[in-house]
């Protein structure tokens, strides 16, 4: 996928803006599977390569936030990404994300709440 988009891009598509969308949610899905991909390594390593995998693991919030300020700058080009504090969410009763945040974390969800998880990783410390 990466590379259709790169070569619709270079080839002076007119659909720029929806290659960048596509772009960003590609990068986002590549984030996800390299997580899987660094936690399995962790998983079956020892030693050494135990503590390497451990250091690529606490590596993940930092690339995970520079993918996001970029999929951030992306998507504001057209939509209000952070509403009002006093901002009174949507009352019809629908529970899609989208409606029930004030700003854009709903389109990062699983990937919070995975790096959540993975900033209590005290039992690999002692390894």
């Amino acid at each position: 996928m990466e590379e259709t988009i790169n070569n619709l891009l270079n080839n002076n598509s007119k659909n720029k803006y929806t290659l960048a969308i596509y772009n960003q949610v590609n990068e986002l899905v590549k984030f996800s599977a390299k997580a899987i991909l660094i936690l399995e390594k962790l998983d079956i390593s020892q030693g050494l390569d135990q503590k390497k995998s451990l250091e690529e693991i606490k590596s993940l919030q930092n690339k995970f936030d520079s993918l996001r300020i970029n999929f951030e700058k992306i998507y504001s080009k057209t939509r209000i990404l952070n509403k009002p504090e006093d901002y009174i969410l949507d009352q019809d009763h629908h529970s899609h994300p989208a409606n029930q945040t004030i700003n854009f974390d709903w389109q990062f969800l699983s990937e919070i709440l995975f790096l959540k998880k993975l900033k209590n990783l005290d039992h690999y410390e002692k390894l």
